[in-house]
């Protein structure tokens, strides 16, 4: 292939190509094995992620639950805190159960790629979507505390609901149209390049995810900053402090 793209390298391809993956950036080495001896495992770590990763999704789902009262739902603040909980339950499957189970026992991309590659591709759509739930989320709370914004209405029926499809747009976006993270058992994390050796790294980056990163950095430390500010001033303003 003389050009690399996102599309080649994504989810959706994958599907439309009989689940096969891309061979020209996600091929193993011909008759591909590893001894016991050669993985690099993880135990200790491996165990404290599934364990870890079990009590909060057990947690999660319980404050999930909740946050479906009639009394709490119909609050902007909870429907966006609900998609919130629907991006990170799922993730922490994938970023501690998963990962802890394939780090204990030293598993490699080429011993389930199409696995590894598939919960890749849905580990990093979440992560956008987690990121834009949390910037809305801080977006809500600072109107809640500041009306002279006059940003209420964005979280009001129904342009709440045309926040909350964009808030779902974005994950399905980075799940299905851009590279998937793939498990690295020697770092105990995920990386876009597999680590097979048979194509430059270099190949393996994206965009998407700079992007994300850099602009969730920056808008929720700011937002949040504003947050933080306004509470403190009503504070004063309450308790009638200098």
């Amino acid at each position: 292939m003389s050009t690399r793209t996102s599309y080649h390298m994504s989810l959706s391809y994958v599907i439309l190509n009989k689940f096969e993956l891309n061979s020209h950036f996600y091929a193993c080495p011909e008759n591909w094995t590893m001894s016991e001896e050669e993985r690099v495992k993880s135990p200790i770590f491996g165990t404290y992620l599934m364990v870890s990763g079990t009590i909060y999704v057990i947690l999660y789902i319980l404050c999930l639950i909740t946050m479906f009262k009639r009394e709490l739902i119909r609050h902007p603040a909870y429907k966006i805190m609900v998609c919130l909980a629907l991006f990170d339950i799922p993730s922490l499957f994938i970023a501690c159960i998963f990962t802890g189970y394939f780090g204990y026992f030293g598993i490699y991309f080429c011993d389930y790629p199409r696995l590894i590659f598939v919960l890749g591709s849905f580990g990093f759509g979440l992560w956008m979507g987690c990121s834009f739930s949390c910037s809305a989320l801080a977006l809500c709370r600072i109107s809640g505390v500041n009306p002279n914004l006059r940003i209420k209405w964005i979280f009001r029926s129904p342009c709440i609901y045309f926040l909350i499809l964009l808030i779902f747009l974005l994950p399905f976006y980075g799940s299905f149209f851009t590279e998937a993270l793939i498990f690295r058992p020697e770092y105990m994390s995920w990386f876009f390049d597999p680590g097979t050796g048979l194509v430059d790294s270099s190949k393996y980056h994206n965009i998407s995810q700079a992007v994300n990163n850099e602009a969730e950095s920056v808008v929720t430390t700011l937002l949040y900053a504003y947050l933080l500010m306004m509470l403190e001033s009503s504070a004063k303003s309450y308790f009638k402090l200098p």
